[in-house]
């Protein structure tokens, strides 16, 4: 299976897996979270660095990006994920295990994206409907980062600053009073452009 296939193969899992939430609760909030749960969205550390009320969530952010940029940039194991993503058949005959390479970026995936619903519940609360968009969000901040789609090439820190970016700008729309059908055509325009470059960039490297 492809990068491709397996993209459209999880964001078809996504609307299964959301239906089957949504026919469960009826499309309303069921259950509570308790309060030591939501801290982690909500709450943080009184008096760090002269703040009232420094977030859980943005300690959080910075021991993951400065964890995945040693991971990706100064250790082995990125070198061969990039290959990986760039030509698999390449990684594979220069000796890279791309089985366990690829299982583990699954794994790794998976327990950040745990982390991500631990903050996003504590912020938001129960909700079906909680993080709702962020999947295309994450996608278009990446890109926006210069990360390849179908892989082979990306920066920590550089999707990081588009994830900032990306923010800032659905900020500056709301604080222009434009509707979110707007900032839903931005983020479909980021990736559309970003498919566009990708095509463009391997057919002038052919």
């Amino acid at each position: 299976m492809c990068i491709r296939d397996r993209l459209i193969a999880t964001l078809g899992m996504l609307l299964v897996a959301k239906g089957i939430g949504l026919f469960w609760s009826g499309g309303a909030p069921r259950g509570y979270l308790p309060d030591n749960f939501r801290m982690w969205g909500r709450g943080g550390i009184e008096g760090l660095f002269g703040l009232q009320d420094f977030p859980y969530a943005v300690i959080v952010l910075v021991v993951f990006g400065v964890g995945y940029w040693l991971l990706l940039h100064r250790l082995n194991y990125g070198r061969q994920l990039l290959a990986l993503g760039d030509n698999s058949r390449a990684a594979r005959l220069s000796g890279v295990n791309v089985n366990l390479v690829r299982i583990s970026a699954f794994v790794i995936c998976s327990m950040t994206a745990v982390v991500a619903g631990v903050l996003l519940g504590g912020r938001g609360g129960v909700s079906i409907e909680a993080g709702t968009g962020l999947e295309m969000q994450s996608i278009a901040a990446a890109v926006l980062g210069g990360t390849m789609l179908l892989g082979g090439r990306g920066s920590i820190p550089a999707a990081m600053t588009g994830a900032l970016a990306l923010e800032l700008l659905f900020t500056l729309l709301n604080l222009l009073g434009l509707p979110k059908p707007l900032r839903d055509a931005v983020q479909g325009l980021i990736i559309i452009a970003a498919v566009a470059y990708t095509a463009y960039s391997m057919r002038r490297n052919r």
